[in-house]
C-alpha cells in the first residue's frame, strides 16, 4: 500500500533504494520459505532437510547484509558498486534456491520423498522465487541504463 500511495503521489525512489528495497522484502521471504520448507519435509529425508535449513541461514545472511546496505544508502543520490554486489549475491542464491524448489516439486509430484507438501504449495514458492529472479533482472536493467 505505501508503495502504491507513493506512486499515486508521483513520488519515484531513486533506483538503488528500489533495489534494496526489493531484495530486502524478497530474501525474507526465501528465507521463509527454505525454512518452512524444511520443516514440512519427514525428518528421515535428512540431506533435503540441511539443504533447506542452510538455504534458509544464506539468506538470512544475505538479508541482513541487504539492510545493512539499506541503512548506509538510503535516499542517496549516487549508485554505489555495493548495491550491484548485493544484487549478484541474491541472484546466485535465488537462482539456486529456484532450482532446489523445483527438483522439490518434481520430487513430490512423482512420490519420490516423504513429506507433507501439498504440490499447489510446492508450485506457488517456486514461481516466487522466479518472480523474484525477474525483478532482479528488472531492476539490473534499469540501473545500468
Amino acid at each position: 500500500m505505501k508503495t502504491l500511495k507513493k506512486f499515486n503521489k508521483g513520488i519515484l525512489e531513486p533506483i538503488q533504494d528500489a533495489i534494496i528495497n526489493e531484495n530486502v522484502f524478497w530474501l525474507r521471504i526465501m528465507m521463509e520459505h527454505s525454512r518452512f520448507i524444511a520443516s514440512l519435509l519427514d525428518q528421515s529425508e535428512r540431506n533435503l532437510v540441511q539443504t533447506a535449513l542452510k538455504f534458509g541461514d544464506d539468506f538470512e545472511t544475505l538479508l541482513n547484509q541487504a539492510r545493512d546496505v539499506e541503512s548506509m544508502l538510503y535516499r542517496k543520490q549516487p549508485t554505489y558498486p555495493i548495491i550491484g554486489k548485493v544484487n549478484k549475491d541474491s541472484e546466485d542464491a535465488a537462482t539456486e534456491l529456484r532450482n532446489f524448489k523445483a527438483s522439490g516439486l518434481e520430487l513430490i509430484k512423482t512420490c519420490q520423498i516423504r513429506n507433507v507438501i501439498n504440490p499447489l504449495l510446492a508450485d506457488h514458492v517456486l514461481r516466487e522465487a522466479d518472480h523474484f529472479l525477474y525483478m532482479i533482472h528488472v531492476l539490473e536493467d534499469h540501473l545500468n541504463k
